[in-house]
C-alpha cells in the first residue's frame, strides 16, 4: 500500500506470498543485521530519490539473493536557520518477513546511525496517509510527533533534541561507513519546507529564506545528478566541489563549482590543485566560493591549494590574492598562486560543519608540472 509523500509507500510489502526457507534461520527483527546498503543486494530500489541512501536489514543467514528482507531511502534536506534534516521515504518489508518488528527496529536503527554519527543533524521527517493509523500509531510509538498536514499527507517529525525521543533508540549501533547524501530534487523536498520553513514564518512573519550572499549558501562534494557550472572535467580522476542554492527551482540550485585533485610528491608532503572555477552569471559579486576550508578540516596533513591563472587576468588574480592565496612565481605562460593552510593569512571560517569529501588523487601531467614549478624550491 501506498503510505507516504510522492511515492512514500511506507509498511509496503515485496516479493512472493510463499514462506522463504530463509525465513526461518532467523525468529525476529533482532537477529538481523541493519546497515548501509551495497552495490551487491538485491532488492527494489526507491527511484525516486536518486541522490538518497538506501538502509537495509539483512537476513545473514539466507542466500545471496534473498538476503535484504526490508529497506528504505533516506536523505538530508537542509536550509540556511532551519537546521539538517532526514527524509525517510519508501519503507518496505517483504512479505515474509510481517509483523515481526522489522519496520521499527530498521527505522530506530537508523535514527540511532545519525544521532550517534551526525551530531549537526537535528532529526528526521516524514509523511503518511491520514487514514493509515497502524502506521500512525507505528511513528508515534518510535517518537514522531504530528507537525501539521503538508500536501494530501500527515507530517511527522523526530526531533534528537527532544530527550524522550532518543532515550529508546539502540545505545550501541554497531560502526558501519555511513554516508549521509543530500536530496537535490526540490519537489521531495518541498515537505521539508512545508513542514518547518512556512511555519516557522508563520511565528516570525518578518523572516525570508531568499538567498542574497554567497556565506548562506551549501557547500558540498557535487552529486551525479548535478548541473555544474562547466561542461566537462579536465583533470583525471578529479572531483568537483559545488556551491548549492537551496531555495533555488528544480534544477537551478549549483550556483559555483570548482574542479579539485590532490597532489602528491614524495618528501613535498601533499597539496590540493585547484581548476576551473566557475560562478554563474547571476551569482557574480556576490561572494567567495571556495573549497579550502573543508579540505582544510578534513584533511590536516595536505599543506595546501596552489592554482594557476592567466597573466592578463588581473580580476581572477586580484580575487585570489583577496582570498588568500600568494603569488609564488611562473609555471609556463601561467601565474602560479599557493595557499598555505599555516599561514595567519589564511584567514578561512571557523565554524563551518563537517561534511564528507572526498580526495582523489591525481597523476596529470601538467598538474604535477605546476606543482613542480610552484611547490619545490628553485634549487632542487
Amino acid at each position: 500500500m501506498v503510505l507516504g509523500i510522492r511515492g512514500l509507500r511506507l509498511l509496503s510489502f515485496f516479493g512472493r506470498s510463499e514462506k522463504h526457507p530463509d525465513s526461518r534461520s532467523l525468529v525476529n527483527a533482532s537477529q538481523l543485521e541493519y546497515r548501509l546498503s551495497l552495490p551487491s543486494d538485491k532488492f527494489e530500489r526507491n527511484k525516486l530519490m536518486p541522490d538518497g541512501g538506501n538502509f537495509v536489514a539483512v537476513n545473514p543467514l539466507a542466500r545471496k539473493r534473498k538476503a535484504v528482507v526490508a529497506s528504505l531511502g533516506s536523505g538530508l534536506v537542509s536550509r540556511p536557520k532551519y537546521g539538517k534534516w532526514v527524509y525517510i521515504d519508501d519503507v518496505k518489508v517483504r512479505k515474509d518477513w510481517r509483523r515481526k518488528g522489522v519496520a521499527t527496529q530498521l527505522i530506530k536503527r537508523l535514527l540511532a546511525y545519525l544521532y550517534e554519527g551526525w551530531p549537526d543533524v537535528d532529526g528526521a521527517y516524514l509523511g503518511v496517509l491520514p487514514t493509515n493509523e497502524p502506521a500512525i500509531r507505528l511513528y508515534k510509538k518510535l517518537g514522531f510527533v504530528y507537525k501539521g498536514v503538508t500536501g494530501g499527507w500527515d507530517g511527522y517529525v523526530f526531533s534528537f533534541s527532544l530527550p524522550s525521543a532518543v532515550a529508546h533508540l539502540p545505545k550501541d549501533p554497531p560502526i558501519t561507513e555511513m554516508r549521509l547524501p543530500t536530496i537535490t530534487d526540490l519537489g521531495l523536498a518541498q515537505d521539508y519546507y512545508n513542514l518547518f520553513v512556512l511555519a516557522r514564518r508563520a511565528l516570525y512573519p518578518g523572516s525570508s529564506i531568499t538567498i542574497e550572499d554567497a556565506s548562506r549558501l551549501e557547500y558540498r562534494c557535487a552529486l551525479p545528478s548535478d548541473k555544474l557550472v562547466r561542461d566537462a572535467p579536465k583533470i583525471d580522476d578529479s572531483a568537483d566541489f559545488v556551491a548549492v542554492d537551496p531555495t533555488a527551482k528544480r534544477g537551478e540550485p549549483v550556483v559555483g563549482s570548482l574542479e579539485y585533485a590532490l597532489m602528491s610528491v614524495p618528501g613535498y608532503r601533499k597539496w590540493v590543485y585547484i581548476n576551473d572555477v566557475g560562478v554563474r552569471e547571476d551569482w557574480m559579486r556576490k561572494g567567495d566560493v571556495g573549497v579550502g576550508v573543508q579540505i582544510h578540516k578534513g584533511w590536516p596533513d595536505v599543506d595546501g591549494a596552489y592554482l594557476v591563472v592567466g597573466k592578463s587576468e588581473k580580476s581572477a588574480k586580484d580575487f585570489y590574492e583577496k582570498v588568500g592565496f600568494n603569488y609564488k612565481g611562473k609555471s609556463g605562460p601561467h601565474d602560479g598562486y599557493v595557499f598555505y593552510f599555516d599561514s595567519p593569512s589564511a584567514n578561512l571560517p571557523k565554524d563551518l560543519p563537517s561534511i564528507y569529501i572526498s580526495l582523489p588523487l591525481t597523476t596529470n601531467s601538467f598538474v604535477e608540472q605546476f606543482f613542480y614549478d610552484l611547490i619545490i624550491p628553485d634549487s632542487e
